[in-house]
């Protein structure tokens, strides 16, 4: 069969010398479509591209190759074969690289659409490990690798590898740049772009905070935190700098009109801004001279409540201690209601379901507190723990779900009984905090109740007896109620028992 197969390719020249060509004309769109030249490939398809045409009949080659066969497992067979089996692999490699590079390039091109569109100032986004700088970055940064004399992050020198680990890691860094002839100072900072509530990718802001010629550039442009914030101002920026030489805060315009102060504050009355159960988060800040810490907590604001983002880091010499308004989660979620959980009950009336009522008791304090906070600390929840179920909310604090699959439910159980369930108690962690939900539990199946028994009005019930003091266990479960029938001819009255409860009313 192989030497059949050796036969009609040695017969058929054109299909060698057209197989060479496609292999060929792969590595060159490979070529132009890669950033970096493609040495592996290419020069595997420059051996079989040669191989090939040396050792076509027509050249006459073959007292160069003995009698043109090679010994492979103990069997002999034409070289050609052996070279045209090689060739096809490679051509199966070379397909799959360029299908690869396509679903890239499909994927990168809706993140940058997605970019633009939310993002409309980035210079660049990352997705997973792939950055891609935008046309506006080489215009704001308009010079060449080999211009590039020095680059330090954090008083670091860097090379491009390391730059781009950084661009990936950090959230907020500066970069120093010696060109031949000129000194730069760059802000990169990072933003993460959401897409129906998931984080689809980063988008990168390039900010020049200082640009002038080496020996000018200490003299000239000193480092001043007011340049930070006419930058801040200017992008309408919700942030705040904290500046070494008055040991106060400086605040953008929108940051003090946001928390109702002037654009300069001591430390000491911001913290006294500061929610009082969050303090402490505030006062145990350090300062990394690795990569920066970021911290999150509540302040008083024009609004109520408002979260604040704080990045702590140090670089070029310097101590920085930047504050931003933290981008919130979406607060609005969106659950069914209590017809929804009726009319669902009612579809479902013909199957064996349960109803699992929650009260997120543990959460009241939030609540009243910050009902932003509330919600979002609810949803994470439902993220990490019912994320596939439907939810119905029912009231502030309670809320319920159907479990129609029996193995579900016995393991559901079983949990509950060992008091194991994420239902009962889970941690979830919100703009990196972390919170304990601790929830009271009801359990009840349709098939217990009788037809004229309303499995909610019986389900809330439960819950409120979960609640009680005196019931020891944070969850219940409705037990099925036993109806007892007399026996044929059992008589009261044979027993001499006086059904009439009219001698009872003295003692009532």
């Amino acid at each position: 069969m192989i030497s059949k197969i050796g036969d009609h390719i040695n017969a058929n020249e054109g299909i060698i010398i057209a197989f060479a060509c496609v292999l060929a004309l792969l590595e060159i769109v490979l070529i132009f479509k890669r950033k970096r030249f493609p040495f592996v490939t290419f020069f595997f398809t420059l051996f079989a591209v040669i191989s090939m045409i040396l050792h076509l009949p027509s050249l006459g080659l073959e007292l160069l190759f003995g009698d043109n066969k090679i010994e492979i497992f103990e069997t002999r067979i034409d070289v050609i074969i052996f070279i045209f089996a090689y060739g096809l692999i490679l051509m199966a490699v070379q397909i799959a690289i360029l299908v690869n590079m396509l679903v890239n390039e499909k994927k990168d091109s809706k993140l940058i659409e997605q970019a633009k569109l939310l993002h409309p100032e980035c210079q660049g986004v990352i997705r997973g490990k792939r950055i891609i700088f935008l046309e506006s970055y080489y215009q704001k940064l308009p010079y060449k690798q080999n211009e590039i004399k020095v680059a330090k992050i954090n008083n670091e020198k860097v090379r491009k590898n390391k730059f781009y680990r950084a661009l990936k890691e950090k959230d907020v860094f500066l970069l120093y740049l010696e060109l031949k002839n000129k000194v730069l100072e760059v802000n990169y900072k990072k933003e993460n772009i959401i897409v129906d509530e998931e984080v689809v990718g980063k988008a990168i802001y390039v900010n020049i905070l200082k640009e002038g010629k080496k020996d000018e550039y200490v003299k000239l442009n000193p480092f001043k935190v007011e340049d930070l914030v006419i930058y801040a101002n200017l992008q309408k920026e919700i942030t705040m700098f904290f500046d070494q030489e008055i040991n106060s805060y400086r605040l953008s315009e929108n940051m003090a009109h946001l928390l109702g102060t002037k654009e300069i504050i001591t430390e000491k009355a911001y913290q006294e801004i500061i929610l009082a159960s969050d303090l402490p988060i505030y006062l145990n800040k350090e300062f990394s001279k690795e990569k920066p810490s970021t911290y999150n907590y509540r302040v008083n604001s024009i609004n109520g409540i408002d979260w604040v983002e704080q990045s702590t880091f140090f670089a070029n010499g310097r101590y920085y201690d930047i504050i931003k308004l933290a981008k919130r989660p979406q607060t609005h979620y969106h659950y069914l209601g209590l017809g929804s959980l009726e009319e669902a009950l009612k579809q479902a009336k013909d199957k064996k379901i349960a109803l699992v009522l929650l009260s997120f008791t543990s959460l009241r304090k939030y609540l009243k507190q910050d009902q932003r906070l509330f919600e979002s600390i609810v949803h994470e929840y439902f993220q990490n723990v019912l994320k596939e179920e439907t939810i119905y909310k029912l009231a502030n604090l309670e809320y319920a779900f159907l479990i129609e699959d029996k193995e579900v439910y016995d393991a559901l159980l079983l949990n509950l009984n060992n008091e194991a369930s994420k239902l009962l108690e889970a941690e979830v962690y919100v703009y990196e905090n972390k919170y304990e939900v601790k929830n009271n539990l009801a359990v009840i199946l349709n098939t217990d109740l009788a037809p004229d028994e309303d499995i909610i009005k019986e389900g809330l019930d439960l819950l409120a007896l979960s609640k009680d003091a005196k019931f020891n266990k944070p969850y219940s479960i409705y037990v099925k109620k036993e109806v007892v029938v007399p026996e044929a001819g059992y008589d009261f009255k044979s027993l001499k028992i006086d059904l009439n409860d009219d001698d009872l009313d003295e003692y009532l």
